[in-house]
């Protein structure tokens, strides 16, 4: 073989998948040996169906297809893989033997990125496939940082817009201190400061460390700890007091937080 392979085309093919779409493969032996030597995955396919399905299932890199071909041409095919989500992305290379520029048209046209004729040179083949391969990775490239930009973008978005005054915290620290025997809900409070559900969740949690629910439980239980240091008081009137379900509510949140029972609280 007269192609000698540059260390950059090397890495190209390395780990890539090439399917090859064609019913008489055994006359591209020498392309898919040279494909092997270079690292690639070849998976053959002799017709227009098998090669469908082995598109979708196999998800290749690139597809190197053939016209001529028997129930279903290469144009049908082409246009199949680019009408479906799965496969519409992959490039792909039409290898045939008609010189027509009508042919090659038609080729493009059907959502092929390339042509070469047959027969033809190894080399030719192979800087093609290199070409679009480089191509389709800085594509990908490109898709991934964009993603990441739009990830850092709505980020920074949000947490400039969940910059609120902090008159806005400490009102809504009051209200939740002056209802904590009331069933506050995150609507009422959200509903207190005009804001929506959703958006008070994420700037509460943003000021404070701590989702609102979290925060209520918590003062909840530093006002038990308060009213546990009157040795008058019950467990269930402190639980009512501090705006627990039940009694049993209260020692679950108060251990939890505190490490220790209310009764042991409050011999101490």
């Amino acid at each position: 073989m007269n192609y000698a392979p540059s260390n950059t085309t090397n890495s190209n093919f390395h780990n890539s998948t090439i399917l090859i779409i064609d019913d008489h493969p055994h006359n591209l032996s020498v392309a898919v040996d040279s494909l092997s030597e270079l690292g690639a995955t070849v998976i053959v396919a002799r017709s227009g169906k098998g090669g469908l399905k082995r598109a979708k299932y196999a998800q290749p890199d690139l597809i190197l297809l053939d016209i001529m071909m028997p129930e279903m041409d290469g144009f049908e095919v082409c246009c199949q893989l680019k009408s479906n989500a799965q496969t519409q992305s992959i490039p792909v290379i039409f290898m045939t033997a008609l010189t027509e520029t009508e042919d090659k048209v038609k080729g493009l046209q059907s959502g092929g990125i390339d042509y070469i004729t047959k027969p033809f040179k190894i080399a030719e083949l192979l800087a093609r496939i290199t070409n679009h391969l480089s191509l389709q990775r800085f594509v990908q490239q490109i898709q991934v940082q964009n993603q990441e930009l739009q990830r850092l973008v709505t980020e920074s978005t949000l947490s400039h817009s969940l910059e609120l005054p902090q008159s806005n915290l400490q009102q809504a620290i009051a209200y939740i201190q002056a209802n904590l025997e009331q069933n506050i809900t995150i609507e009422a409070i959200a509903t207190k400061l005009g804001m929506s559900q959703f958006y008070f969740c994420r700037w509460f949690k943003q000021s404070m460390g701590i989702a609102p629910y979290q925060f209520v439980i918590q003062q909840r239980v530093e006002k038990a700890k308060i009213l546990l240091k009157r040795q008058d008081v019950s467990l269930v009137e402190v639980a009512l007091q501090c705006g627990f379900n039940s009694q049993s509510h209260l020692i679950h949140h108060f251990k939890k937080q505190v490490g220790m029972t209310p009764k042991q609280y409050q011999s101490l």
